[in-house]
């Protein structure tokens, strides 16, 4: 298996582990309050990779040798990728489903491919193009286009906008804070993934702290059972500490707008496990937009084509 065929592997994993998490968190902030939820996940996620970083690090220099100019963008990383991106991502999901909450992955890929085109450089080639388009009508039709009592198009779509408008803002807001994530850790994909991706992470979560002390002026400090514990260790250790890590690595070997188009693989996988455990309905509009989303996917990546489109 080749470096990149094994990155194209680690991406795939942590997609699914992260269209899990749509469900997990969904479960999680019907009874702890958001940010106060992200701030235990991110904290858990922190120290497990605190130890796997000093464990591998115990035998060399302390010293990272970043200059100011890569903390800045590391702290850039940690409050867009983690204190921002979770602090709407949670609340969106207490406005709206699972199975919606997964179109923030729909906006994503259009983000990544016009900031890697003006910052990164990046070549866009023309089946990539046309696997971003394909792909993005699939996620409208899972996103927007799902309820399960119509299959009109715009009967269904006026039908989903009064009651989830706040949760879409969320969501919106969440996906260019992933976006600006994304660019950013691709300009320091040179950097030790294990470094990067634990200060990321420690800073992005002592970033929580200011909004999860306001929210807990009005929200009271909640009871946490077991099951709730379960989720945190679900989305602490697997969703973060071990997502992030493989997500930075492979940002190593594929660039912007492949890890852009694989995001796609969210929605999709989101919506499966949503109606499986937490019996939200599907339509045929999101039913046909799973095809159409593993179609874009499959066409964008499989070509290994000479560039196309500058």
């Amino acid at each position: 298996m080749t470096i990149h065929s094994k990155a194209v592997v680690k991406v795939t994993l942590v997609m699914l582990v992260w269209a899990g998490s749509f469900s997990v968190t969904k479960a999680g902030v019907d009874h702890i309050p958001p940010v106060f939820f992200a701030f235990l996940r991110f904290a858990l996620a922190s120290v497990i990779l605190l130890i796997i970083l000093f464990v591998k690090e115990r035998n060399k220099p302390n010293y990272i040798g970043w200059d100011r100019s890569v903390w800045y963008k590391v702290i850039g990383m940690s409050i867009t990728g983690v204190t921002l991106y979770y602090t709407f991502f949670n609340l969106a999901l207490r406005y709206t489903s699972a199975a919606m909450g997964s179109l923030i992955q729909g906006f994503i890929p259009v983000g990544v491919v016009v900031l890697a085109a003006l910052y990164l450089k990046e070549r866009l080639q023309l089946i990539q193009l046309v696997g971003v388009v394909i792909s993005i009508i699939g996620v409208i039709c899972i996103g927007f286009v799902s309820n399960p009592e119509t299959t009109d198009f715009i009967e269904s779509f006026v039908w989903r906008m009064p009651s989830v408008i706040v949760g879409n803002i969320l969501v919106i807001l969440s996906a260019l804070c992933w976006v600006i994530y994304t660019i950013i850790s691709k300009k320091l994909a040179h950097l030790d993934s294990t470094h990067l991706t634990t200060w990321s992470t420690v800073i992005g979560t002592i970033c929580f702290l200011p909004l999860m002390g306001v929210e807990l002026y009005y929200e009271p400090l909640p009871v946490i059972s077991w099951r709730g514990w379960l989720e945190i260790f679900y989305l602490g250790v697997l969703a973060s500490a071990l997502s992030y890590f493989w997500y930075n690595e492979a940002m190593k070997y594929l660039n912007a707008v492949e890890v852009g188009i694989f995001n796609n693989l969210d929605p999709v996988m989101g919506a499966v496990i949503a109606v499986v455990f937490l019996h939200e309905p599907i339509s045929l509009w999101q039913v046909a937009g799973t095809f159409l989303v593993l179609f874009g996917v499959w066409i964008s990546t499989v070509s290994n084509k000479k560039s196309v489109l500058h």
